[in-house]
């Protein structure tokens, strides 16, 4: 796959059709050590940098991810893609060594599948649909394990939190890590460990929400700064309405975010079931 860009119509359905038989093979047969292909099939997204397969049209996150406060179902759906059924196979296999009483086994899974790719997207570069749907899918990977694993043994919510800088980072990068927040903050809302649990997630919400504040405010400043440290043949061809229109457009951005934000929270107040939640 590496050594040729070229594959076959017929390659993403394969790779889907085996990634599939070992979801059957845990689902329908009780395959429950099945921590070694679900480590080999990590280790080859993750050498792609957790990006889909080549020629896979992929425009969001799995469906389950947006239900994980109602028991979603695990089972493949036709639209799923090659990564979603990963994701499915891998939380299949963490409910499976749970319900045996396999701490060891699950400790060691949720180890392996916790990527260590280092990635910011700001808000100067030009950012590519792929390299989104990657920070999407390292997204989905932590919120997969951390909804499918046993309270004391899931990735620290930080991990999440720390994939975006909102002061920094791309818009489009900024939704992606607003929407992980939504759908596990959703559920521990609903769960009994709202009063325990749900610190860390009001944690990452307060930080976010005023390091976006902080940059709308900064913007006509800094945009300012940056002008002034231009030479000065460069300024003499940029008036003020050029000005303006950038730092209206920055804002814009910013305001998206913060409107994000804020419905994303309404949303999870929204679903709590009593008042003390």
């Amino acid at each position: 796959y590496g050594e040729n860009e070229h594959q076959v119509a017929s390659f993403n359905d394969y790779c889907r059709a085996l990634i599939s038989r070992c979801h059957y093979l845990v689902q329908q047969w009780g395959w429950r050590r099945s921590g070694s292909v679900v480590g080999v099939i990590f280790d080859f997204f993750g050498s792609q940098n957790l990006a889909h397969l080549r020629n896979e049209e992929v425009h969001g996150s799995p469906k389950f991810l947006e239900n994980f406060a109602d028991s979603p179902s695990l089972a493949i759906e036709p639209a799923d893609k090659c990564f979603h059924i990963f994701l499915k196979l891998l939380a299949l296999s963490i409910q499976k060594l749970r319900a045996t009483g396999s701490m060891k086994d699950v400790r060691n899974l949720v180890a392996r599948t916790i990527p260590n790719h280092n990635r910011q997207h700001l808000k100067e570069q030009t950012v590519y649909e792929r390299d989104l749907a990657a920070l999407r899918n390292h997204h989905d990977l932590l919120g997969t394990l951390f909804w499918a694993a046993p309270p004391d043994l899931r990735p620290a919510v930080t991990l999440l939190q720390r994939l975006v800088a909102p002061s920094t980072s791309h818009k489009e990068a900024c939704l992606i890590n607003i929407r992980a927040w939504n759908h596990l903050a959703r559920f521990i809302a609903v769960s009994e460990e709202v009063t325990t649990s749900f610190k860390p997630f009001l944690q990452w919400r307060n930080s976010f929400f005023q390091e976006s504040l902080h940059q709308f405010d900064s913007i006509a400043s800094d945009i300012h700064q940056q002008l002034h440290s231009l030479p000065k043949d460069v300024t003499q061809s940029i008036n003020d309405d050029m000005v303006d229109s950038m730092i209206s457009l920055n804002k814009k951005a910013v305001i998206d975010i913060l409107r994000a934000s804020v419905l994303a929270s309404l949303d999870v107040m929204r679903r709590t079931p009593n008042l003390e939640s």
